[in-house]
C-alpha cells in the first residue's frame, strides 16, 4: 500500500509504504520511505542529458553511459564524486540537430 501524506503547514510530501507512517520530516520537502523499495532516479543516456534545455541547478539524474549518478552544477554535469561528465563532440553536434563537421584538405581547393 502506498501512502502519501500532505502536510499544509510545513509544505512537506511523505510517500511511503508504512501505513504507520504519517508526518513527514519538516526539515524535508519530500521524504519517501519505505522497507521494501527505493527510490529510482530518472536514468538518460549522455545524448539524451545534453537534450536537457536549461538544466536547473541540483538536477540529478543517472547516466546510463557511465552507470553513475550526476547532477547539474550551473554550468556542467558533475559526477557525484566531482569530476566533469566528458561529452563527445559528435554527440553534442547531432544532438543539436546539425552534422558534425567533417574536414576534407581536398574541399577547399
Amino acid at each position: 500500500m502506498l501512502l502519501a501524506s500532505f502536510s499544509a503547514e510545513a509544505q512537506s510530501v511523505l510517500i511511503s509504504d508504512n501505513t504507520s507512517s504519517t508526518t513527514p520530516d519538516a526539515s524535508a520537502i519530500l521524504e519517501v520511505e519505505s522497507t521494501a523499495s527505493a527510490f529510482l532516479m530518472t536514468r538518460l543516456a549522455k545524448a539524451e542529458i545534453q537534450a536537457i534545455a536549461l538544466p536547473a541547478t541540483g538536477l540529478m539524474l543517472y547516466n546510463t553511459d557511465d552507470n553513475k549518478p550526476v547532477y547539474y552544477n550551473g554550468s556542467d554535469w558533475v559526477f557525484f564524486d566531482g569530476t566533469l561528465v566528458v561529452f563527445s563532440k559528435k554527440k553534442s553536434a547531432e544532438v543539436a540537430g546539425e552534422k558534425p563537421l567533417e574536414l576534407n584538405s581536398r574541399s577547399q581547393q
